[in-house]
């Protein structure tokens, strides 16, 4: 990336960057960037560094904006190219115009994140596996979050990249993705490993299957809902981390575990059998909006009319006429409450 000054040049040549005129001096690509992949460093591992906050933090992302905005605004000295293909048949992109300078600053962003996620957040998470659970689960919300509040930095230092004058000079191949859908992606691909998800869905379902038996503490309730919340924020075209990981799931288990306990339910009675699917509903319903994400909430109930209601069509549909002929309007009150949950997925529930 060229060379890189000796330090008091170095200093010297960052100070001009962010404090003197845009067109003044023409700078080494390779020692503005070191200074802004510190910066982006510093930001990404905030909680690392005491030291790395209030007006600190203010002044240090000010300074990476503007150094940014040199770097994609004004020509510099041994910017890298940009290649694609083999080591033995290379194209380089953009051909040297102004905005492959800005191309050049936007990978190497997303590879300042890739080598965080890779090297500290990973290695966090897999240490985590082998511990008591929820070990694993509180963990990932604390490094999403830090992860989440260092990306809306991010994107205050980056933002000039995004400016409609950077797009006109890029390739028409070479789309600029926002800073928060790169950060984003990075984490789906780099964190969300069959290894990482495989222990996160086991303790989530462990606390989920708890949940049905005895009401979760107010701790472990935020925990699952938080972790839920998040994983909802990965879900895009390519990436659907909540429904595969969570969602999916937890249908499977929720038709399978009323299938196993449906002559449970009837050995009451046709009445019991209603009242308590009623409650079941409702209890179901309950944890969706407390535990899991809203999205749910439909594919939820459809799961739950196919087991309660629509297998056990004949079983209740046999007692019909003699209600109506005994005018037993408790009996039909109920059982009209019962199937009208079928179309809770056509009305919102």
């Amino acid at each position: 990336m060229g060379r890189v000054p000796a330090s008091d040049d170095f200093r010297r040549d960052v100070v001009k960057a962010y404090s003197g005129p845009l067109f003044a001096t023409t700078f080494d690509f390779g020692v503005l960037w070191n200074k802004v992949d510190s910066v982006c460093n510093k930001i990404l591992g905030w909680t690392d560094s005491p030291e790395f906050r209030g007006q600190t933090v203010i002044q240090q992302v000010v300074r990476a904006y503007t150094i940014v905005y040199r770097l994609v605004s004004a020509p510099c000295l041994d910017c890298p190219k940009l290649v694609r293909g083999t080591s033995a048949q290379q194209d380089t992109i953009g051909g040297g115009s102004e905005g492959t300078q800005a191309l050049v600053v936007y990978y190497l962003l997303r590879e300042t994140i890739r080598k965080r996620l890779s090297s500290v957040v990973t290695h966090r998470l897999k240490m985590s596996l082998t511990a008591e659970p929820p070990t694993l689960l509180q963990v990932y919300l604390t490094e999403w979050r830090t992860f989440i509040i260092a990306v809306n930095h991010l994107k205050v230092v980056f933002s000039y990249l995004h400016s409609p004058w950077q797009k006109h000079e890029l390739p028409s191949e070479q789309p600029l993705l926002p800073t928060e859908v790169v950060a984003l992606v990075q984490w789906s691909d780099i964190i969300m490993s069959p290894e990482i998800c495989e222990g996160l869905a086991e303790q989530i379902f462990n606390l989920i299957s708890r949940d049905r038996l005895h009401r979760l503490d107010e701790g472990s309730t935020s925990l699952v809902r938080d972790i839920s919340h998040s994983l909802a924020m990965l879900n895009d075209p390519r990436h659907t981390a909540y429904s595969s990981l969570i969602e999916e799931s937890y249908l499977v288990h929720l038709q399978r575990f009323y299938k196993e306990n449906i002559n449970v339910l009837k050995a009451g009675g046709i009445l019991s059998y209603i009242e308590r699917s009623l409650i079941i509903f409702e209890d179901e319903m309950e944890r969706v909006n407390r535990i899991l994400n809203k999205c749910t909430m439909l594919p939820m109930l459809q799961r739950l009319s196919d087991v309660l209601i629509d297998s056990e069509i004949p079983y209740i549909k046999s007692y019909l006429p003699t209600w109506i002929l005994n005018d037993r309007g408790y009996f039909l009150n109920k059982m009209y409450q019962l199937l009208s949950k079928k179309f809770y997925r056509f009305v919102g529930a």
